[in-house]
C-alpha cells in the first residue's frame, strides 16, 4: 500500500474531505470549513471522533487548533454522504425568486441585527454540510429568470450575492455575519418598493 502523504493544515482547501487523525480523539473523514496555521474548522462526514469529555459524529462541526491532528488526501468515493458538487456561480441578472426572497431576508435580519436560521435556509447537506438540517434532500432547486438550478441552496444564493456585490460575509464560512453593502442598501430598497407595488420576487430586476 502506497503511504499517505500528510497536508499541512495551512494547506487544506475549504470544501474538500480529509483524513483527520486527531491526537487525542480518533480518526475520522471530515470536510474542510476554513483553514488556518494550526488547524481550522471541519465538518464530520464518515466516523466519530471520542475525546475524554465530547464525541463528534457525522454533521458535528469541530475547531482543531495547535496542531493535535494530522491530514491526509481522501481518495475519490462514490458513497452518498461524501459526494461533491460544485455549481457556477449566477449572475444578479439571472436572480429569480429564491436569490431575492433569500437576499430580502437576510436585509431583515441585518436590521434585526440577528444572522440566518439554519431552519428558515433551505440547505443542500452535500454541498454545505454545516448548515445541514432536517430532510432537505435537494429537492428544491434554485429557480432563476433562465430556468431552475439543480444542487444549488439558498446558502448559494447568499454566495452569489456576496459575488455581485450586494452582501458582505464578515465572518466566517461555519459562522456566517452578513451585512449590505451600500449597493445591497440600493437594490433592498428598490426591491422593497417593487413588492409595495404588487410585483413579485422573480419579476424583480434591480436598476444598477
Amino acid at each position: 500500500m502506497k503511504p499517505r502523504t500528510e497536508i499541512a493544515s495551512k494547506n487544506l482547501k475549504p470544501g474538500v474531505n480529509y483524513r483527520m487523525v486527531h491526537s487525542r480523539k480518533g480518526e475520522a473523514l471530515v470536510k474542510c470549513i476554513s483553514s488556518q496555521e494550526d488547524g481550522g474548522e471541519f465538518v464530520v462526514i464518515e466516523g466519530v471522533l471520542q475525546g475524554i469529555n465530547d464525541r463528534y459524529e457525522t454533521g458535528d462541526e469541530i475547531t482543531v487548533v495547535n496542531h493535535l491532528a494530522t491530514f491526509y488526501r481522501e481518495k475519490p468515493t462514490t458513497a452518498k454522504n461524501v459526494k461533491q458538487r460544485t455549481t457556477k456561480p449566477i449572475p444578479m441578472e439571472e436572480f429569480g425568486k429564491d436569490h431575492w426572497s433569500t437576499f430580502a431576508y437576510v436585509e431583515t435580519l441585518v436590521v434585526d441585527g440577528e444572522q440566518p436560521r439554519r431552519e428558515r435556509m433551505r440547505c443542500n447537506a452535500d454541498r454545505h454540510p454545516q448548515f445541514a438540517h432536517g430532510e432537505f434532500k435537494d429537492k428544491f432547486p434554485t429557480r432563476t429568470k433562465k430556468g431552475e438550478v439543480k444542487n444549488h441552496d439558498d446558502w448559494d444564493c447568499l454566495d452569489d450575492c456576496e459575488l455581485v456585490g450586494l452582501v458582505e460575509n464578515t465572518g466566517t464560512n461555519l459562522h456566517r455575519i452578513y451585512k449590505l453593502t451600500t449597493l445591497g442598501w440600493t437594490v433592498a430598497s428598490q426591491l422593497r418598493q417593487h413588492k409595495a407595488n404588487g410585483g413579485n420576487f422573480h419579476s424583480f430586476v434591480p436598476e444598477v
